[in-house]
């Protein structure tokens, strides 16, 4: 598979920066054999993973060119894939997710309810991990089964709340309002 990307600047331009997301995914659907990149003789790169597990390579400084060409050949072999299935074969995310640092620093809060004590916080964790187990950990599929769990268990009862309210007592109790399902969610997933 080769994949070509081409800039055309109005003048000349010897610096500029590039995120490039070319590398293919090596999930259940396919297996990354090889992928290269490549971009102007003098450039310079590094390759990373993000967050999302996405290969990535960064482009900063070439030869003074009013045209920009990248490119990426990559070997991939595909699995599993059904020829009569036309739906879009979907990537399998699995938990647990990876977090950049500054993201689990704005989330921390959300993840670790200071006002639980231990208990409460291993039973949740346990309820949580309970819905990732039940779903082989996909991470898609796991979200469904929390979404669908909260919809059936739990009932909608206006008031049934208030801002002191603790995920823990919603899970306990099956009731709350739509921001006490929401925020439990966000909870559970520590």
């Amino acid at each position: 598979m080769l994949h070509r990307t081409v800039y055309r600047y109005s003048s000349s331009v010897e610096r500029s920066a590039h995120v490039l997301r070319l590398f293919p995914a090596h999930d259940r659907l396919q297996t990354l054999h090889s992928c290269q990149s490549r971009s102007p003789s003098r450039a310079t790169s590094a390759t990373s993973t993000t967050y999302s597990a996405t290969a990535c390579a960064a482009s900063s400084s070439r030869p003074r060119s009013p045209k920009l060409v990248i490119e990426a050949r990559s070997d991939v072999g595909l699995l599993d894939i059904e020829p009569l299935d036309f739906r879009p074969a979907r990537v399998r995310s699995s938990l647990p997710l990876v977090w950049m640092p500054w993201q689990r620093q704005i989330l921390q809060p959300f993840l670790l309810p200071p006002e639980l004590p231990e208990s409460e916080l291993a039973e949740l964790t346990e309820y949580a991990m309970s819905f990732a187990q039940r779903n082989d950990y996909e991470l898609l599929d796991t979200l469904l089964d929390l979404n669908a769990t909260i919809f059936t268990d739990y009932q909608y009862k206006q008031g049934a709340t208030n801002l002191a309210t603790t995920a823990f007592e919603v899970y306990a109790n099956r009731r709350g309002v739509c921001q006490d399902f929401a925020i439990s969610s966000s909870a559970w997933r520590a």
